[in-house]
C-alpha cells in the first residue's frame, strides 16, 4: 500500500484512487499534529481556536472535493491525467523555481538588512501574505 505514496507509480484511475486515499489520513494527521503543538505553545487562547477554524474550513472543502472526484469516473480520470501529465509537471517546476527564487531574493534582503540596522522584528503577518500569493501564483499558473 505504501507505493501509492509517490505520484510516479499511478497508472490507473484505480491507483489514482488510492494515491488519494492513502494521502487522506495522513493530511488528517499532519493537520492534528499542527494543533497539538500550537495548543502547546499557545493553550485555549484565540490563536488556538483562529488555526482550529481556519485549517478546519479548507479540509473540509478539501474532503467533499475528495467526495465528488471519487464518485465520478469522468472528474476521476481528469484528475489522473492532470496529474500524470509531464507537461504539467514541467510547468510545476518552473512555477516552483520562480516560487524559490523569490524566496531566495527575500531572504537575502532579509540577511542583508540585518547586516545594516542589527535586530529587526517581524511581524507574521507579511509572511502570510507571501505564503498566500504564492499558492494564488501557483493555481493561477496551473489552473488548465
Amino acid at each position: 500500500m505504501l507505493k501509492y505514496l509517490l505520484k510516479k507509480t499511478i497508472k490507473t484511475d484505480e491507483g489514482y484512487k488510492r494515491y488519494q486515499l492513502l494521502w487522506l489520513p495522513l493530511r488528517i494527521l499532519l493537520i492534528l499534529i499542527m494543533y497539538v503543538v500550537i495548543y502547546q505553545q499557545f493553550g485555549m487562547s484565540s490563536t488556538f481556536y483562529g488555526v482550529v477554524v481556519g485549517s478546519s474550513m479548507p479540509l473540509a472543502i478539501y474532503f467533499i472535493w475528495l467526495v465528488r472526484l471519487l464518485r465520478d469516473p469522468k472528474r476521476l480520470k481528469a484528475a489522473r491525467l492532470r496529474l500524470t501529465d509531464e507537461r504539467r509537471k514541467i510547468v510545476e517546476q518552473e512555477v516552483w523555481a520562480h516560487i524559490g527564487w523569490v524566496m531566495m531574493l527575500l531572504t537575502t534582503c532579509l540577511m542583508v538588512s540585518v547586516l545594516f540596522l542589527g535586530t529587526i522584528q517581524l511581524n507574521v503577518y507579511p509572511f502570510i501574505g507571501i505564503v498566500y500569493a504564492m499558492l494564488i501564483y501557483r493555481w493561477v499558473k496551473l489552473r488548465k
